[in-house]
């Protein structure tokens, strides 16, 4: 068993390069958060390499050896979550492949749940993995989700910066790589509004209207 954290102590550490790049920063302060969530541990990240206890690695930091990261083997942006001895890998084709790997680990490993309104976090103050090795390989290159279901009716109209940043986080954790956003700018009135400031007049619906004063 590889333990990463007990009687809410760090067990292990979670490595990144040098020079990685900010997804992979980014992936490695989310699995630190999590990790914290479940156990109260707070793993120190670092980017030093250290034989004494368990590492966790991001991204590039990865000794990757003789694990295949070709696009013949994971796909478009596939990943890797692998144990070798002590160790826990998470990397992949693309720099944000070790984001989803993060994730991976996460929910299929420790429980977590990411829903849109929403984590649900488990509570425990170990954490410990056996083997792991799953070569995650997506069915589909672009895996998107369209905000407008439809312009009279869609809740995301209403929301804030820090709800629209919420919900984006919410499609990487599962894995979501495209959006299409076209229509949230056209029933909002926003595009038209847009349009307006390069000399193109556009005129607003009167549902656009009650939209874009309920903005104000």
């Amino acid at each position: 068993m590889i333990v990463i954290a007990g009687n809410e102590q760090p067990r292990a550490r979670i490595v990144v390069a040098a020079n990685a790049l900010p997804v992979e920063r980014h992936a490695a302060t989310e699995l630190q958060k999590y990790l914290q969530q479940i156990s109260g541990a707070l793993l120190s990240i670092e980017a030093v390499r250290d034989d004494q206890g368990p590492s966790i690695y991001i991204g590039s930091a990865c000794p990757t050896g003789d694990i295949d990261l070709s696009v013949d083997a994971l796909g478009f942006d596939g990943y890797v979550v692998k144990s070798v001895g002590d160790d826990i890998l998470l990397v992949g084709v693309k720099p944000y492949s070790c984001l989803y790997a993060v994730y991976h680990l996460l929910s299929r490993h420790l429980d977590c749940g990411f829903f849109e309104d929403g984590d649900q976090i488990p509570q425990s103050p170990r954490i410990a993995l056996g083997e792991l090795d799953d070569v995650c390989r997506p069915h589909f290159e672009w895996r998107n989700k369209c905000v407008a279901h439809h312009p009279a009716y869609s809740g995301h109209r209403w929301y804030s910066e820090q709800e629209w940043m919420r919900w984006f986080d919410w499609l990487v954790k599962t894995r979501i790589n495209a959006c299409e956003t076209n229509w949230l700018g056209r029933y909002t009135g926003i595009e038209a509004l847009a349009a307006a400031r390069f000399g193109i007049d556009i005129a607003l619906t009167p549902w656009q209207q009650h939209n874009l004063a309920m903005m104000r």
